[in-house]
């Protein structure tokens, strides 16, 4: 069943605020593994941790694009039997419901973040901080129509 737009919103959202309290466990664990580095199970090592600590932003940026594909695929399916590449994706449904020109580019710069964390491409890709892209992929999500009307 397709969700409002509404409700896409709202996972959007939800991954920034999971992050957000996974990122405030991480901090408190920190300050535990600087008084005593052996509370860490014998398989993680201080250093995976700090990988993991650096790296978190960046795989909820991933999360956090893919609820919004999710929407925007299932949006598509409901008319269309195609499968489009993202930037077409983007494109189509932005221009169809009259998404400011700023809004879909602001969307892209985002998705073409996450295909540099996903495929690690050293290229031009600006990164991109989570409330921002959150920001820039509901505004997105908001020009859609409120229900079912896909």
């Amino acid at each position: 069943m397709l969700s409002s737009k509404f409700n896409w919103i709202k996972r959007v959202k939800d991954v920034e605020r999971e992050y957000n309290a996974t990122q405030f466990a991480i901090d408190y664990l920190k300050n535990i593994i600087q008084q005593d580095p052996n509370v860490l199970a014998r398989e993680i090592k201080v250093k995976d941790f700090g990988k993991a600590a650096e790296r978190l932003e960046g795989t909820y940026t991933i999360r956090l694009f893919a609820e919004f594909e999710t929407c925007l695929r299932k949006l598509w399916e409901v008319s269309r039997s195609t499968k489009p590449g993202a930037r077409t994706l983007l494109d189509s449904v932005g221009d169809k419901y009259g998404t400011p020109r700023d809004w879909i580019d602001n969307a892209h710069a985002v998705r073409e973040y996450r295909n540099s964390l996903v495929h690690e491409k050293e290229d031009d890709a600006q990164p991109i901080a989570l409330d921002l892209a959150r920001r820039y992929l509901c505004c997105y999500l908001s020009r859609l129509p409120p229900y079912g009307k896909w």
